[in-house]
């Protein structure tokens, strides 16, 4: 059982009030232009990328690195940023779940279903049984701890 799960980290953040990142884990830049995130101050912020109408047609066709994104808060200016966040900050994609018929959509769905179904040990039964677990954490970063 794994109990991270992907993120993002404040790196920098410009004048402008936007916020620099990279990557905690492997997270495709492709799929994350647009996401809604919440930062480790409880703050929100949206994930954005140079407008398509300012990107030249070679832009358009080449994936963005990480270093070409940012993070917008809303903030005004770098001041008005720093209230919300510091360079080493963590972000996530923000929470949400969906019920979709009998199914159920959420992020990081595996490490929590994961961690519920832990078996736990009740006074009433199992005083004969050891449970063992295995929790781990940075599988996510840099894939580690896989087997």
């Amino acid at each position: 059982v794994h109990m991270d799960e992907v993120g993002f980290i404040i790196t920098y953040i410009e004048e402008s009030g936007l916020l620099r990142f990279s990557s905690m884990g492997s997270i495709d830049t492709r799929v994350v232009v647009g996401k809604p995130v919440r930062l480790e101050s409880g703050a929100l912020g949206v994930v954005g990328a140079k407008p398509i109408h300012l990107q030249s047609a070679s832009d358009r066709e080449t994936v963005r690195s990480y270093d070409q994104l940012y993070i917008d808060i809303g903030a005004k200016n770098r001041e008005d940023a720093l209230q919300f966040a510091q360079p080493g900050d963590f972000a996530t994609f923000r929470p949400t779940f969906i019920e979709m018929g009998n199914c159920i959509c959420a992020k990081a769905l595996d490490n929590r279903i994961d961690l519920h179904s832990f078996p736990t040990r009740r006074s009433s039964d199992l005083d004969h049984l050891m449970i063992i677990g295995d929790l781990k954490i940075q599988q996510e970063k840099a894939m580690r701890n896989l087997r």
